[in-house]
């Protein structure tokens, strides 16, 4: 970036300067989340950005109340990570995935 006062000072006194900065990445991207397995016990779903780390991921049966939920893995590292909760019969289950750009993305898994 250059800045540059000669629009408001005289030549003489005009003053010019320069600073290079490193790059940086603008992230609008929202994770994506997409459910993978649904067993008699278990739901399954795989989170993935294309730009960011995940930052957290969290589950709700009212739509409200979340809570956050660790990576199958239990390290939170990546983005892309597969998560697993227990399934609740006859509930509708939500997900909300932030990344580290505070991007938020959501599903809804609803019984089949």
């Amino acid at each position: 970036m250059q800045a540059n006062d000669a629009t408001d000072n005289s030549s003489e006194k005009s003053l010019t300067t320069e600073k290079i900065s490193s790059a940086w990445v603008i992230d609008n991207t929202a994770p994506e989340l997409s459910r993978t397995r649904l067993t008699r016990e278990w739901v399954e779903i795989e989170v993935r950005d294309a730009t960011s780390l995940l930052d957290k991921v969290e589950f709700s049966s009212d739509g409200l109340n979340f809570r956050l939920i660790p990576p199958m893995d239990g390290i939170l590292d990546s983005s892309q990570e597969k998560f697993r909760v227990p399934r609740m019969e006859g509930k509708v289950l939500y997900f909300r995935a932030t990344d580290r750009s505070g991007n938020v993305g959501g599903l809804r898994v609803k019984e089949d």
